[in-house]
């Protein structure tokens, strides 16, 4: 069970907002173990919340530039049913540039920018599974 919602505007003409919130209980709620009753299933973070924020130049020698800023956060979560191993919750910044000409986009992604480490998943501590460090991706894009 749980629920989840986006909201999505324009504050201003060329400035968008889009921002996420998930809320997930998953729970067992019936089953042969007694002890895992209730219990957050393994890897499941019970909230996740994500925000980004782009502007574009409209007019001038700029037209076409666009920076984009956006933060997601990923709440703590168990590694198994006895919850006793957990891994922590973490929140992740990013940054964009953009520049469009026509039909074609050149876009680069500044992706966790603060460098934070971070385990997107796992099954114990040994069995960790890493979150992608700083890193920086290009595009082209081309829109039919």
């Amino acid at each position: 069970k749980g629920i989840e919602f986006d909201i999505q505007g324009q504050i201003l003409p060329h400035w968008s907002v889009i921002a996420s919130y998930a809320y997930n209980d998953a729970k067992i709620t019936e089953g042969g173990n007694n002890e895992e009753l209730n219990r957050q299933k393994p890897n499941a973070p019970q909230n996740t919340a994500n925000i980004w924020t782009r502007f574009s130049i409209p007019s001038g020698k700029a037209k076409g530039l666009g920076i984009g800023v956006g933060a997601n956060y990923v709440d703590k979560r168990n590694l198994s049913l006895n919850q006793n191993q957990t891994i922590p919750s973490y929140s992740l910044l990013n940054a964009a540039l953009y520049y469009t000409i026509g039909k074609v986009q050149l876009q680069a992604n500044f992706n966790n920018i603060t460098n934070k480490t971070h385990w997107v998943g796992g099954y114990d501590y040994i069995r960790l599974f890493p979150g992608a460090l700083r890193n920086l991706l290009f595009t082209l894009g081309y829109t039919f």
